[in-house]
């Protein structure tokens, strides 16, 4: 869960099954409000793994990120290195009308493999080349 915000998407995951999560963003408040959540919410802190950016050196099967066009862009390669080949990424919170840029510019080491589109927002699913 790149960009993991209260955690959301990292509980739900070990909620539904995830063997392991690791959950990273750049704001320290993030990361806490993360592990409070998981403490709350009665999840197992083994598997939930709970990291600034630069301390991530993990690589996995799925990748999700709820992130912005521009930091997504720079993210380009970064998702690359963390993702299993054939692996997953898996955008949202971008705006439908931006889509296609990110498309373009995640082509060459992505392919698109899905895409959900609603009230102006856009779900985007890329396979790692």
């Amino acid at each position: 869960d790149y960009s993991c915000g209260s955690g959301i998407l990292s509980l739900s995951a070990l909620k539904l099954g995830a063997k392991q999560v690791d959950a990273v963003d750049i704001d320290p408040q993030a990361l806490q409000a993360t592990y409070n959540n998981a403490l709350t919410n009665n999840i197992d802190t083994q598997k939930l793994h709970i990291n600034a950016p630069e301390e991530l050196h993990a690589t996995a099967n799925l990748v999700i990120a709820n992130i912005l066009l521009a930091p997504l862009i720079t993210l380009k390669h970064r998702f690359h290195q963390l993702i299993h080949h054939e692996g997953q990424l898996v955008i949202s919170g971008i705006l439908t009308e931006q889509a296609p840029l990110l498309i373009e510019t995640y082509k060459p080491q992505f392919s698109l493999v899905g895409e959900k589109n609603l009230h102006g927002w856009s779900l985007l699913i890329f396979a790692r080349k």
